[in-house]
């Protein structure tokens, strides 16, 4: 659900230029970030619907070299970016998971809804559909 809202939000990226924006999650909580080149890029962090701050949206703004630096569970991450016309590379040192906004990501599957949300769904009682032929009342 979560990548689903996500990717519906963002849609809006320019993909002009090779420039690729792109989302990174984190099983834990992103806690600090570092943006050491904020006229090339813009790390934005995300707060989803049950306020998990473990996703961030990388922006890029121009051509060039990009260097930010994210801390999750006491520990530090370096991210390097490369910026060109044709295409945006993105490397990072930690366990991250980086989605490209611009592209389609493939074949995914969206996460099944809590069990509790299952039980609590109102199902119809009595009639739910009805026929009806026209023309067989004269037989």
């Amino acid at each position: 659900m979560k990548k689903l809202i996500l990717i519906c939000t963002l849609l809006t990226a320019p993909a002009a230029f090779g420039l690729e924006n792109y989302v990174i999650t984190s099983n834990n909580t992103i806690t600090n970030i570092e943006n050491n080149t904020p006229d090339i890029i813009e790390v934005h962090e995300m707060t989803t619907i049950m306020n998990e701050k473990n996703t961030v949206i990388v922006e890029c703004k121009k051509e060039g070299k990009g260097k930010f630096y994210l801390t999750s569970d006491g520990k530090k991450s370096e991210f390097d970016m490369n910026i060109s016309k044709n295409k945006t590379e993105l490397k990072t040192s930690g366990n991250y998971t980086c989605y490209i906004l611009d592209t389609a990501p493939g074949v995914f599957e969206l996460d099944p809804p809590p069990a509790a949300a299952t039980k609590k769904r109102i199902s119809p009682k009595g009639l739910t559909s009805i026929e009806i032929k026209i023309g067989d009342e004269d037989k």
